[in-house]
């Protein structure tokens, strides 16, 4: 399913028209240090790979592996651990300067 998404989306980013005039714009820009061919498919890499993790959140709050649909569901830290570090490192650099 993964596969599929990515490959969706690489192939249909690839596709667009303009993607392609955009990838030829650059390449007059940056006088050809910038290849149309470079831009277009690091665009496709990164629509390919923005569906697989849109995919994977849904496919996991689908199966009930996350309480609610977080945008940062797979770097999720706890709050607390969070407020704490920042804490922590507040006192350490006021007490330093």
């Amino acid at each position: 399913m993964l596969l599929f998404a990515f490959s969706v989306g690489y192939s249909a980013s690839l596709a667009e028209p303009a993607l392609a005039s955009l990838g030829i714009t650059v390449e007059e820009v940056t006088a050809g240090a910038s290849k149309k061919f470079l831009v277009m498919h690091a665009v496709g890499f990164g629509v390919g790979l923005g569906l697989i993790i849109g995919v994977a959140k849904k496919a996991m709050v689908s199966a009930g592996n996350l309480d609610k649909a977080g945008i940062g569901f797979v770097f999720e830290v706890p709050v607390e651990k969070a407020v704490g570090f920042v804490e922590a490192h507040e006192v350490t650099a006021g007490a330093q300067g």
